[in-house]
């Protein structure tokens, strides 16, 4: 499906799908406890793939055939919009099967795919929640997504204002941490105007919100998905100021 916004659209995955494979392989030897602790169960998960890279491989390439076995077996590939390594994004419920424990994991009332390659998106649930995937450089704090839940989809005049309220709040903002990649160790990588900075939590409190190339942040993390939220016929009109940062 080639649409970027959907609504009312539904989530599966493939429940604990790698503690499931291991455990069948009887390669995990967590407790009880583990098993129900989602932390626990991904740290010990990571520690078992780090130590066994062929394992690792396997089960990242079982996975994914599972997912596509599936689709197959139940003739589901015309519902299906987005598929993950262990789970897919699809416009109907579909039925689950015993081989592959495929659950309903999200509800979807709005999803909003990246205009320009379809890879990340933003996916708001009907329970109020708000879920980012596939964001690469993905900054600190990404709270400013659930901004989109405000968004009248049903009236573009109302949309259109929308998309300004997000814009003017997130260029407005003096929440650094929007405006701050995560990197290892603890550092964080900061785009200025003329250069971009790596630093320490403790010098932040250094940066002026002045010297941030907050429209970069703005073209790179929120308008790929305002673009697929407008429709083809006029989002011309105001391509320009909400790129440029026009008045």
């Amino acid at each position: 499906m080639d649409n970027n916004l959907l609504q009312n659209v539904y989530y599966y995955d493939i429940e604990k799908c790698y503690y499931r494979l291991l455990n069948s392989c009887v390669i995990d030897d967590t407790t009880t406890d583990t098993f129900y602790d989602k932390i626990k169960r991904n740290i010990g998960i990571g520690i078992i793939q780090k130590d066994n890279r062929f394992l690792s491989k396997h089960l990242y390439n079982f996975t994914i055939q599972e997912v596509s076995n599936y689709i197959k077996r139940n003739d589901s590939e015309n519902n299906i919009i987005i598929k993950s390594r262990d789970g897919i994004i699809c416009t109907s419920q579909v039925k689950c099967i015993e081989s592959v424990p495929l659950i309903l994991k999200y509800e979807i009332s709005t999803l909003i795919i990246n205009y320009f390659n379809r890879l990340s998106y933003i996916q708001i649930n009907r329970d109020g929640s708000v879920i980012i995937k596939g964001i690469r450089n993905k900054v600190y704090d990404t709270s400013f997504y659930n901004l989109f839940k405000g968004l009248n989809i049903s009236n573009y005049r109302e949309l259109v204002n929308g998309i300004d309220n997000i814009r003017n709040v997130y260029l407005n903002s003096d929440n650094i941490m929007w405006f701050s990649e995560k990197l290892k160790d603890g550092l964080l990588k900061i785009k200025l105007k003329n250069t971009s900075i790596v630093i320490t939590d403790e010098n932040i409190k250094n940066i002026y919100h002045s010297d941030i190339d907050k429209y970069h942040y703005w073209k790179t993390l929120i308008w790929p998905f305002c673009k697929s939220a407008l429709s083809i016929r006029s989002y011309k009109t105001y391509d320009k100021r909400w790129i440029h940062g026009n008045k």
